[in-house]
């Protein structure tokens, strides 16, 4: 088939370029030409494919043996290594068992050598630990009746002086009470000249004429306040020599009926109204 184109592909190009012969393809000849063409193609195109895939199983096939035989060489390289592996770990550990049993054994020496000047050492700790705690307690004792000394020293010192003070204290508190003894009898006998009359039925005139008939005078406002200032104190309204009012309160009363504290004063009050009064039994101020 391949002659039959190429004579074809002669003969047509024989015709065209020959100048002197007129050309003889008809167009007929030409789409036999392309249609052999075609098939020619067709057909090169499926042998080349075909030789192709053959070329291709046999590359395959040899790579595949290529493969196998290198797969089983690896293979038994690799377990010739792994018996050889095997040996040297073994000798390796025998070689590290012996190593740690040489380290066991320094181990145990050297800790059997520590112990041993562990033990000297305690013994000598201890032994200087007991020293030097019987010299802190002499030292301590020592020092302890020094200080049991000097505190008993400054103690008697400051207990006399003490003791003095308090003897001078003493006395000056019995002096103190004393006198404040005799002062609140004085208070109490000053503030007994001063007494209140009543109930509210004197005027002022009637007032005068009741201290008078008890031998007394009415009490004058320097008296009262005199009175007020030594304590008296009482909740009551009374006339008083210039014809006012007074009445001393030394606390006040809730609801003001006795007054405030202090000396109540009344002044310009009706003296025809009846109230107490207030007498002194001695002239006073």
């Amino acid at each position: 088939m391949m002659r039959q184109v190429i004579s074809v592909f002669f003969i047509c190009a024989t015709i065209l370029y020959a100048k002197a012969v007129p050309p003889r393809c008809t167009r007929a000849d030409i789409k036999k030409l392309n249609s052999t063409v075609i098939h020619s193609k067709s057909e090169l195109t499926e042998a080349f494919n075909s030789k192709l895939q053959v070329i291709k199983n046999d590359i395959k096939s040899e790579l595949a043996n290529e493969i196998g035989n290198l797969s089983d060489k690896l293979t038994n390289e690799i377990n010739q290594n792994e018996e050889k592996l095997k040996i040297d770990v073994n000798i390796v550990n025998a070689e590290v068992l012996k190593v740690n049993n040489k380290l066991d054994q320094i181990k145990n020496d050297i800790k059997g050598e520590l112990n041993d000047e562990i033990d000297q050492l305690t013994g000598s700790i201890n032994q200087k630990f007991d020293d030097l705690n019987k010299k802190l307690i002499e030292a301590f004792n020592s020092t302890l009746v020094q200080m049991k000394s000097a505190i008993k020293t400054e103690l008697t010192v400051e207990i006399n002086q003490n003791e003095d003070k308090l003897n001078g204290l003493k006395t000056q508190l019995t002096k103190t009470t004393n006198e404040l003894s005799d002062c609140a009898c004085e208070r109490k006998r000053q503030r007994s000249l001063i007494y209140y009359a009543g109930p509210y039925i004197y005027t002022f005139a009637a007032a005068k004429a009741y201290c008078k008939s008890k031998g007394h005078k009415i009490a004058t406002p320097a008296q009262i306040q005199a009175a007020f200032d030594l304590g008296m104190s009482e909740c009551n309204w009374g006339w008083v020599e210039d014809g006012s009012l007074r009445s001393p309160q030394q606390m006040p009363f809730t609801n003001n009926w006795c007054g405030k504290r202090g000396l109540n004063t009344w002044l310009n009050y009706d003296q025809l109204k009846k109230r107490g009064v207030y007498c002194a039994t001695n002239p006073g101020p």
